[in-house]
C-alpha cells in the first residue's frame, strides 16, 4: 500500500435523497524513493484519480507516497499546479512545463519524438 493513498469514498444510499458532496480542488504530489518527485496533478476526486494512475501510468510502481493540498477554487488550483510543476520539475510531468527538460532521445520524451 502506498502511504497517502486516499480512502475509497462511501457508497451512496440506494434509496432516498442524495446529499451532494462539496466540490474539492486538490493538488497532489506523487513521490518515489527518498525525495524523488514523480508527478504533480490536480483533481476533484483523489481516490478515482489515484486509481486511474495505478491502471494507466507505467511509472506507478515507483510511487511510495502521496501528499495533498486543498485550494479554495479551480482557478487557484490551476495556478498552483502550473507553478509547482515549473518550479519543482517532477520527473513525469511534461505537458504544463514552460520549457521541456528532455531531448529527443530521453526516456521521458513523448513517443512521437522517440519514433523518429
Amino acid at each position: 500500500m502506498i502511504d497517502g493513498f486516499p480512502p475509497k469514498p462511501p457508497k451512496a444510499p440506494r434509496h432516498g435523497k442524495l446529499t451532494p458532496l462539496p466540490k474539492r480542488y486538490v493538488l497532489y504530489r506523487i513521490w518515489g524513493e527518498g525525495k524523488e518527485l514523480l508527478y504533480i496533478g490536480r483533481t476533484s476526486n483523489p481516490y478515482n484519480r489515484m486509481c486511474a494512475h495505478r491502471l494507466e501510468t507505467p511509472w506507478w510502481p515507483k510511487a511510495k507516497r502521496i501528499t495533498y493540498q486543498d485550494y479554495p477554487s479551480d482557478k487557484a488550483l490551476k495556478e498552483a499546479e502550473t507553478k509547482a510543476i515549473n518550479t519543482e520539475q517532477p520527473t513525469y510531468n511534461i505537458q504544463r512545463r514552460l520549457r521541456p527538460t528532455y531531448g529527443p532521445h530521453s526516456d521521458r520524451a513523448p513517443r512521437r519524438l522517440l519514433a523518429t
